[in-house]
């Protein structure tokens, strides 16, 4: 083996050894492509519609999304589906609240998905 294939061998090593032993940093932001991919929606929809909502953080021009943020932002906007009741929901007489949120669902008890052709009457109960 010659000089120059022992140096490149022995500098692999030591770069091979140094990635194993460096510590798991996880990212503490997201670019706002990534952020997008990491919602599930495109990045002019994060842009026009979820962005004006949360803190950023600027550095010169690029704009980085903190994650703490993204999970912020997708807990304070994950509902059930309408017509959907939570397990450990409650039914009152003024409408749906859930113990484990601490606060008062959308739906109400009378808001029932109408079908074609029913009118928005609500159903007598």
């Amino acid at each position: 083996m010659s000089a120059a294939a022992e140096t490149l061998a022995a500098l692999a090593q030591l770069v091979a050894e140094r990635l194993a032993n460096r510590p798991d940093v996880s990212k503490l932001t997201l670019s706002k492509t990534e952020a997008a991919q990491a919602l599930g929606v495109s990045v002019d929809h994060l842009e026009r519609h979820i962005l004006p909502a949360m803190r950023v953080v600027r550095s010169g021009r690029l704009v980085l999304v903190p994650v703490r943020e993204l999970e912020r932002w997708v807990d304070e906007h994950a509902a059930y589906p309408l017509g959907v009741v939570a397990r450990d929901a409650v039914i009152t007489a003024d409408g749906i609240s859930t113990p484990a949120a601490g606060r008062r669902a959308t739906a109400r008890v009378d808001a029932v998905p109408l079908r074609a052709g029913q009118g928005r009457k609500p159903p007598n109960i």
